[in-house]
């Protein structure tokens, strides 16, 4: 379950720094 969160956790983070980088553009 920990480790499951944490991935979670790490996707959400990838998809904002994702949301971010098409926001520059």
């Amino acid at each position: 379950m920990k480790g499951g969160l944490a991935g979670l956790m790490k996707q959400a983070q990838q998809m904002q720094e994702k949301m971010k980088v098409a926001q520059e553009q």
